[in-house]
C-alpha cells in the first residue's frame, strides 16, 4: 500500500520551519553540526598556524617599533613628558620579543584621597543597589566589582603603602607583554575553533589577520589611556585598570572579533 502523502498545509508548515521572518534559510547551528573532516580540515590548520607564527616571528620587531612610535607620538600630546625604554625576553641567547614602555612612576595617594575614594565607592555601591534593578542588574554587578577592587586598593595603600611595588612603567610593560602573548597563543586557539570549519582558506587567513591586527592596534592605545589616567589620579586606580580593563579587555576584543569572523557565510 502506497504511503499517504502529507497534506498541503502540512508541507507548507514543514518548509516554513526552516525559514526566518525575512524568508532566509535557517541553517543548523554550528554547535549541532557534525564536522566531516576532509583534507582541508588538516591542511588549512597546518598552513595557517605555520604562516601565523612565521609572520609573528618575522614581524615582532616591526610590531615593537610601531608600538614604541605610538608611545613616543602620544605621550607628549597627553601631557606625559617621558622617554621610552624596552624590555626584552631571551631564550638560549636569542631575543624572543621586546616590549616598549614609558619611563613613568606615578604617585601614591595621601590618606585624605583614600578616605574620599572609599566614601565615593560606598556611595556608588549604595546607588547601584537601590536603583540598578531588572535589566540594569548586570551593570550593578560591574559597579560592585569595580568598587570592591578600589576599596581593596584603598585598604592596602592605607596599611602598607611602601609595599606597593608597581609603577606606570611596569604596568604598561606587563600589559603590552600580555597582549603580545595573547597574540602568540591565538593561532593555537583558532586551530580547533575556526580553522576546521568550512570556510575558504583565504577567508580564514583574512579572519586570522583581523584577530591578530585588532589586538596589535588596540593594545598601545589601551595602555596609553591607562598611563594618562594613572598619572592624573594616582596609582590607586591601577588595580582596577589591570583587572577590568587590561588583559580582560583584550580577551573581550578577541571574542567579539572571533564571533564576527566565525559567523561569515561559508
Amino acid at each position: 500500500m502506497a504511503a499517504r502523502r502529507p497534506s498541503l498545509p502540512r508541507r507548507v508548515l514543514e518548509r516554513l520551519r526552516f525559514r526566518s521572518h525575512s524568508g532566509r534559510l535557517i541553517r543548523r547551528h554550528r554547535a549541532l553540526r557534525r564536522l566531516d573532516f576532509e583534507r582541508a580540515s588538516v591542511l588549512h590548520p597546518a598552513i595557517l598556524v605555520s604562516a601565523s607564527y612565521g609572520v609573528l616571528l618575522l614581524g615582532q620587531s616591526h610590531l615593537a617599533a610601531a608600538w614604541e612610535s605610538s608611545l613616543r607620538f602620544w605621550l607628549p600630546r597627553l601631557g606625559l613628558a617621558a622617554e621610552t625604554a624596552t624590555r626584552s625576553r631571551e631564550l638560549l641567547g636569542y631575543t624572543l620579543y621586546e616590549i616598549p614602555f614609558p619611563l613613568l612612576d606615578g604617585s601614591l595617594p595621601d590618606r585624605v584621597a583614600l578616605l574620599g575614594t572609599a566614601g565615593a565607592c560606598g556611595g556608588l555601591m549604595l546607588f547601584s543597589y537601590l536603583l540598578l534593578r531588572g535589566r540594569a542588574l548586570p551593570a550593578a554587578y560591574l559597579v560592585w566589582a569595580g568598587c570592591a577592587i578600589v576599596l581593596s586598593s584603598c585598604l592596602a595603600l592605607w596599611l602598607v603603602p611602601e609595599r606597593f611595588p608597581y609603577t606606570i612603567a611596569s604596568h604598561v610593560a606587563n600589559g603590552l607583554e600580555f597582549a603580545l602573548l595573547l597574540m602568540l597563543v591565538m593561532p593555537l586557539l583558532l586551530t580547533f575553533s575556526y580553522y576546521v570549519f568550512d570556510h575558504s582558506l583565504a577567508r580564514k587567513a583574512l579572519g586570522t589577520a583581523l584577530l591578530l591586527g585588532g589586538i596589535a592596534v588596540i593594545a598601545p592605545y589601551q595602555y596609553l589611556a591607562h598611563a594618562a589616567l594613572i598619572e592624573s589620579f594616582s596609582l590607586l586606580i591601577m588595580p582596577l585598570l589591570y583587572v577590568m580593563f587590561g588583559l580582560l579587555l583584550d580577551i573581550a576584543v578577541f571574542v567579539a572579533l572571533y564571533a564576527w569572523v566565525i559567523s561569515w557565510e561559508p
